[in-house]
């Protein structure tokens, strides 16, 4: 059973982690747009110093600075999932307890 306190503390929980949630979804897309940047940049390092560019590319897709970044990627997809997930339990409680109220006052308004 979803009682009102359940209700309030996902309604508290929402409210509480609004920024947090804005901020971990803006890092996530943040990494996601960078990622081909930093690819490029050390592609047209690697074509400068005379590679091809289908070498470049490799040697960008295999540098250390790319697999940090992959590295920051995967931690930002967590929180920013983890934050997702949060949200929707939070909506469902919600969900619920609207849907359990509705049948109680009709269950009242047949008595």
């Amino acid at each position: 059973m979803i009682d009102d306190a359940a209700l309030f503390r996902a309604l508290e929980w929402l409210k509480d982690n609004a920024k947090p949630a804005a901020e971990a979804r803006a890092e996530r897309l943040f990494i996601e747009e960078q990622l081909p940047h930093l690819r490029a940049r050390i592609a047209v390092e690697c074509m400068a110093a005379g590679d091809s560019a289908a070498a470049a590319d490799m040697k960008a897709k295999a540098s250390d600075a790319y697999k940090i970044a992959l590295d920051g990627l995967r931690a930002a997809v967590e929180k920013d999932e983890y934050m997702r997930f949060q949200r929707t339990r939070a909506d469902a409680i919600i969900e619920i307890w609207r849907s359990l109220s509705a049948n109680q006052r009709s269950i009242a308004k047949a008595v």
